[in-house]
This record gives structure tokens, sequence and C-alpha cells, in this order.
């Protein structure tokens, strides 16, 4: 899902029964400051995706958890009016900002690199740190990954929400060294 998809993501598109997320709008924010449920960006963007079974999982504890929280806070939980059910929220209730996904993906880098980095130094190597990358960037790993694992393009452009499958083909089709000899030994019984 595009971020802005998940940030827009309510409990009622979450169906827990057939396992599998109905995406059907896009968080804006107006004016830099006012949140509001916008419409897909385009009519392929509304989708059915299906869920794995462990995400399923950890979105059904993750409802109790957000839950159980809001009860906590009481008073203090403050959610948007119309956005009173989102599946990702602040610990106000409020709708997220793209920047808390941002920070959170560099707090974890740093972390991962600076443990990589002390265990580097004491096996007397040179440490493999963790470039930067957006939450686009998991987006964009997904879909190669697909590709490889032989999900038919057509299913991988519908789980994306694109289109038409030109932009799925020509944006995510990386195709790594080893996948390429793999494929090719597929015809090797015509010769």
């Amino acid at each position: 899902m595009r971020i802005g998809e998940l940030f827009a993501l309510e409990w009622s598109e979450v169906d827990f029964i057939n396992q599998e997320v109905h995406v059907n709008g896009t968080m804006i924010k107006i004016d830099g400051k006012e949140y509001r449920k916008g419409s897909a960006k385009t009519d392929n963007s509304k989708r059915i995706i299906p869920l794995l079974p462990e995400i399923a999982k950890r979105l059904r504890k993750h409802k109790v958890q957000q839950a159980e929280y809001k009860l906590k806070m009481g008073a203090e939980w403050k959610p948007v009016e119309g956005l009173e059910h989102l599946v990702f929220t602040t610990p106000f209730g409020r709708p997220l900002a793209r920047g808390f996904i941002y920070n959170a993906i560099d707090r974890i880098i740093e972390a991962i690199n600076h443990d990589e980095r002390i265990a580097a130094e004491r096996e007397h190597r040179k440490p493999v740190v963790f470039e930067h990358f957006s939450s686009h960037t998991m987006r964009h790993t997904f879909a190669t990954r697909a590709l490889e694992r032989g999900i038919a393009p057509k299913v991988v452009q519908e789980y994306l929400g694109h289109k038409n499958i030109d932009t799925t083909l020509d944006i995510y089709t990386h195709v790594l060294p080893e996948t390429k000899r793999e494929e090719i030994k597929k015809i090797a019984n015509l010769f």
C-alpha cells in the first residue's frame, strides 16, 4: 500500500473473516494541518489486498491493544472528526504524518547500523550498513520480490493498484542476475 493509503485505513476496511484489506482512499493533509480521508489516487487504487495469516494475526493484536490504549487515554484520545476508526494513529488517536514513518525508519536503520558497527569492530571487519530508504522503497521491494517469485505481473499490478500493467512492469521489473539465470533454464529443453 502507499503510505497515504495506510494512514487512511479504517478498521471497517480490514476483513478478518476473509483475511483481506479493502483500500478505499488516502489520507490528505489540508493547509498543512487539517486531515481528511480523500478518494483513492485512481479508480484502480481502490482494491482488495489479501492478508497473510501472520499479518492478520498482528492486526488483530494491534486492534485489541489500540482499544485498551484508547480506554486508558480517556479524554486525551482525541481523533479527528470523521477519522475515529483509523487503524494507525498517534498516541492521541490522530492521523499519522508522513514524518512519523520516515523518523521511525531512520531510527531503526540507525539502531541496526550502530549494532553492525560494534559487531564489525569486534570482528575486525568493515561494517555492512543500511543506506537510508523511504517507506515507498518497501512497496518497491515487495513488488520486485513478488515478480521474482513468479507472482503473475497482472496480480502484482492489482496488489499495487496501478492503472495499467505497463506501470508495474516498467517500474518494478529490475531482475536480479540469479533470477535471469534461473529463467533461462526454462527454455533449455527446447534446444
